[in-house]
């Protein structure tokens, strides 16, 4: 046995009214979404007499396709949306199973190896401000050049040991 909807109620020429659930549902978005836009003072149709104005909210939605509706219809059918919670759903235990298998590297010890690399970086730049005029001064451009890449090279050797290092610390394991 199908759910008794709202009726519409007509109260004169183009002024059909409804219930907020009543309009939600008709407009396919959730009643809560309404009042969240009244409360964020969107420019939505006021009540009258407590009720929606229908067809102030069809021309509403036509003139806010951005709402994700049009025309009072879904921007996505329910199959649609289905199909895509299912596949995030996925996801998720994909995730989740990779996390339970250890497969996963926690946040943090992403965010330390950062750490890590950044004040490698610091230092070794500090420290070549300092070298790098000394080594060059009285050098040509062509002669200071090599020095300055060989300092580079050093950097870039830092930086892969530590990035080395720390997935030596987290390998993959299957």
């Amino acid at each position: 046995m199908s759910a008794k909807k709202a009726p519409v109620k007509k109260t004169g020429h183009d002024t059909e009214t409804v219930t907020t659930s009543r309009l939600a549902e008709i407009f396919g978005i959730n009643r809560k979404t309404i009042a969240q836009w009244r409360k964020e003072g969107k420019s939505v149709p006021d009540k009258v007499g407590g009720k929606e104005p229908l067809a102030e909210w069809r021309r509403w939605f036509e003139a806010n396709p951005d709402a994700g509706h049009f025309d009072g219809k879904p921007s996505k059918s329910r199959e649609e949306l289905l199909a895509v919670k299912v596949a995030v759903e996925i996801d998720l235990l994909e995730i989740k199973r990779d996390k339970e298998r250890g497969k996963l590297v926690p946040r943090a010890e992403v965010e330390e190896l950062l750490v890590r690399i950044a004040m490698a970086m610091q230092s070794y730049l500090r420290r070549y401000e300092r070298e790098i005029p000394a080594l060059c001064l009285g050098l040509t451009l062509s002669q200071s050049t090599p020095l300055v890449k060989a300092r580079t090279r050093e950097l870039q050797d830092v930086l892969a040991n530590t990035s080395s290092d720390f997935w030596n610390e987290h390998p993959e394991k299957d």
